[in-house]
């Protein structure tokens, strides 16, 4: 149809609040076109954990924790102007996907990795081919054979190498002399950690190593003397074999790794780990592990174990380094770092990647797990 010799077209349908309403439309569109052209690519931060398998505990606490960590940091526009984002690879309980995992990870373009919560996984991770300038983040491996290297780990956990002598001196102000030494084969690094300063420590009148719980000849233990017994395997282990040794009578004061420390030990060993002693690095006492235990528990309905709480200083770690990075990038930021404000207070670390924290001794008290002092 015509209308004054002019056709009629849509448009001229459109009111004048319409015609505003388009030109507002396209403007929004267009400022979130540029703001996404102008915005740096997000910091991709790779995630190696057993998230399947027997240690698979560590992993998905630790995995919990820098996924919260990532959603609030990018709640509040990122880190240094850029939003976070995981790259999450299951170790699968395997150590010998370790290398090849973190091999997938740099070759993809990541340069920061964190994860390897076993010592096992991040002795075998640093075998991975071709890890140039990568950074790879432990938030618990404390096997002192790691100590003093200029490898690519860095730690926001302290060594595990003065454990043994806490615990040893932990036993002779209660009297105790006479030790059954039970460890996991699963994670010799970590366990030779306790193992050697313990023996120089006390008397140890078995060392037992198993690979499985069926593996352990209780017979055996019943015809040896000691005065205290230290489990250093999973939390399930732990709990597991300690139960084992109440069943036969064969129980003592026990001592636990730190490795065990968590919720899951009270739930597989019951009655058999009430007054458990270890050592660990943080107090969930203090207000910075308070606040985001109390973020963790709303989210995912239960408390954060001790793999979450390192697990989010490492995530604290990498955040610190993507603010100071420059042009050698986040990786080489982590390298340069020497103090970083934790959960519980500053973490220092050395040119190798060694971190130094305070050591507090806690105990299971019925059903939850207390501060009773500093390690000192």
């Amino acid at each position: 149809m015509m209308e004054g010799g002019m056709p009629r077209t849509r448009f001229s349908m459109i009111s004048k609040a319409g015609l505003i309403a388009i030109g507002a439309w396209f403007a929004t569109i267009s400022g979130v076109v540029l703001g996404a052209c102008g915005r740096e690519a997000p910091v991709v931060i790779g995630f190696a954990a057993s998230l399947s398998g027997k240690d698979y505990l560590l992993g998905v606490e630790g995995r919990n924790a820098a996924e919260l960590f990532v959603k609030e940091a990018n709640a509040r526009g990122g880190v240094g102007g850029r939003l976070l984002r995981l790259d999450i690879r299951d170790l699968a309980s395997d150590d010998a996907n370790a290398a090849p995992v973190t091999a997938a990870l740099v070759e993809s373009g990541v340069s920061v990795i964190v994860g390897y919560f076993t010592s096992s996984s991040a002795v075998a991770a640093l075998a991975a081919p071709g890890l140039g300038g990568a950074a790879l983040v432990s938030p618990s491996a404390t096997a002192d054979s790691l100590d003093g290297k200029a490898d690519a780990l860095y730690r926001t956990i302290m060594s595990s190498r003065l454990d043994s002598l806490f615990l040893a001196a932990h036993m002779r102000a209660r009297g105790l002399r006479r030790v059954l030494f039970m460890a996991t084969e699963g994670n010799r690094p970590y366990a030779e950690t306790y193992a050697v300063p313990l023996a120089r420590e006390a008397e140890v009148v078995a060392d037992i190593r198993f690979g499985a719980i069926s593996d352990i000849d209780y017979g055996a233990i019943a015809s040896l003397r000691y005065d205290a017994v230290l489990i250093v395997a999973s939390p399930l282990d732990t709990g597991t074999v300690a139960q084992e040794l109440s069943i036969r009578g064969l129980s003592a004061p026990l001592y636990i790794s730190g490795w065990a420390g968590n919720d899951s030990l009270i739930a597989h060993g019951g009655k058999a780990v009430d007054g458990a002693v270890f050592v660990h690095q943080t107090d969930t006492d203090q207000a910075g592990v308070a606040a985001v235990s109390s973020r963790y528990r709303a989210v995912y309905g239960e408390s954060p174990g001790f793999a979450a709480i390192q697990a989010w200083d490492a995530m604290l770690l990498v955040e610190a380094a993507i603010e100071a990075s420059g042009q050698g990038g986040v990786a080489a930021a982590i390298r340069g770092t020497r103090s970083f404000e934790g959960l519980s207070g500053t973490i220092e670390i050395d040119e190798f990647g060694d971190a130094t924290r305070t050591v507090y001794y806690k105990k299971v008290d019925g059903d939850r797990i207390v501060v009773v002092g500093k390690a000192e």
